[in-house]
């Protein structure tokens, strides 16, 4: 078995009910690392990032007020999940 999924063009995942999407949600259990890359800059709309972050295994950004990206970006920091914003 493969222990790590590599996504590039991630920026593809945001819509949770496109088949593309939902069958990497239900795949992405098997692999113990999980690393997304997209060139695509991210917009500063934070419910855009929700699908690409279920996958990468961060449950917690529900929790999160979509309006406040710096609670976001702190949250991000502390899962060890790194973001390149230039």
């Amino acid at each position: 078995g493969c222990e790590c999924l590599v996504l590039d063009e991630s920026h593809f995942l945001k819509n949770p009910k496109a088949e593309r999407t939902k069958q990497i949600i239900e795949s992405k259990d098997f692999f113990q690392h999980r690393i997304l890359l997209s060139g695509t800059p991210i917009k500063n709309i934070v419910s855009d990032l929700a699908t690409q972050l279920e996958i990468a295994g961060i449950d917690s950004y529900g929790e999160l007020n979509y309006k406040t990206p710096g609670a976001v970006w702190h949250l991000l920091h502390e899962k060890k999940v790194y973001l390149k914003r230039t």
